[in-house]
């Protein structure tokens, strides 16, 4: 998987044009968003016939070997490999991406996979592929929803010796639900803390805050401007994949409004600095994000992900040709020091993430029900 890191240092090189991103309305966005993907009857195309038939073809032997286990395949393949049937596998088996889900449960699970010589055996790899699914229908028993289902997945190597490797899988599984569009996602009360996981405002115990419930929000509305879903249709997902990692400290001059740096509204996504304080507030006047402005960052963070990033490949040259699938976002705080002055700012990091996108008519049985 590739991750591109946005820092201060490529922000300089953006054009002009990438500020009034902001005043496109919603109903522009989802008709680009909308019109880039296929017709609402498309085709398989050879590419996607062809991993059609290779992920179906490991599922045949991964299933072979569990239901025969004296049986040695002999086969081998790279790491690489492993984590792209991995990953495509469980996608186009489980993922329900194209659904309607309202609410939205994410974990990680680890596995470790013996290599012989660089190589994995088939065999290691069928044992693993079962181990993970164990692992990550622990993860759905523990998820309080109603009609859960699957709704992302994405398997990334974390660690690689010479004689193991360790995949990580980042799962999210949602709840069914039927919402009513995005016009206002966020209604009166609908008061965040920023960050850190602390909850309704005031403080509270509930374990979200204003950075997950907009990254939440985000998928939960993406159906309606990715047609993932047709009568006889559905899309899923597999590698290569890239993440775009927008790191907010320091801030994004990609994100910056037409207004002045006052900590309100400054950027697409939230981004609060003492050093821009207006006359007679603290920061602990910005740790609440309120309703109205729960929505307009919720817009902000809709144009970076349908607009800014594609429509700037200069800047993240592997999104071309993707898919936005998912998106991650954490709430903090962090200390900048310049001695002997020190400052403090509140952040909203988040982890974009597009993939490859494929048709599967007459779909057989896919996806599943975990």
């Amino acid at each position: 998987m590739k991750k591109v890191i946005f820092s201060i240092f490529t922000a300089a090189a953006l054009i002009t044009a990438a500020l009034t991103i902001n005043s496109c309305t919603k109903q522009e966005s989802s008709e680009q968003s909308l019109n880039s993907q296929q017709s609402e009857h498309p085709q398989m195309t050879a590419e996607d016939i062809s991993v059609y038939n290779r992920i179906v073809n490991f599922k045949k032997k991964v299933d072979y070997i569990k239901e025969n286990p004296g049986y040695k395949s002999g086969e081998t393949m790279s790491v690489d490999s492993a984590k792209w049937y991995l990953d495509a596998a469980f996608n186009l088996t489980y993922s329900f991406i194209f659904d309607s889900f309202t609410d939205f449960y994410t974990d990680s699970v680890f596995i470790e996979v013996t290599l012989t010589d660089g190589e994995i055996d088939l065999n290691d790899l069928s044992a693993s592929y079962f181990e993970l699914y164990d692992k990550l229908h622990e993860v759905y028993d523990s998820f309080s929803g109603e009609n859960k289902d699957l709704y992302s997945s994405n398997i990334e190597i974390v660690e690689s010796k010479s004689e193991a490797v360790t995949f990580k899988t980042t799962a999210t599984f949602g709840d069914r639900g039927t919402s009513s569009g995005d016009e206002q996602p966020f209604i009166e009360g609908d008061d965040w803390m920023w960050g850190e996981y602390q909850g309704l405002c005031p403080q509270t115990d509930d374990p979200e805050d204003a950075a997950t419930k907009i990254a939440d929000a985000t998928m939960e509305y993406r159906y309606l401007y990715i047609q993932d879903e047709g009568e006889d249709w559905y899309a899923y997902y597999t590698g290569p994949t890239t993440t775009v990692e927008l790191e907010q400290h320091p801030p994004l001059e990609i994100f910056r409004a037409d207004n002045p740096l006052d900590d309100y509204r400054d950027y697409f996504i939230f981004y609060a600095d003492e050093d821009n304080l207006p006359q007679g507030n603290t920061l602990e006047d910005f740790k609440c994000i309120g309703w109205e402005d729960m929505n307009w960052y919720y817009f902000g963070i809709h144009d970076i992900v349908y607009s800014i990033v594609p429509d700037h490949t200069e800047l993240w040259p592997d999104v071309e040709g993707k898919t936005f699938y998912d998106i991650s976002m954490m709430g903090g705080q962090e200390t900048n020091t310049i001695y002997p002055y020190q400052t403090i700012n509140l952040f909203h990091n988040s982890n974009i993430t597009y993939k490859t996108r494929h048709i599967i008519a007459e779909a057989n049985g896919f996806p599943k029900h975990y």
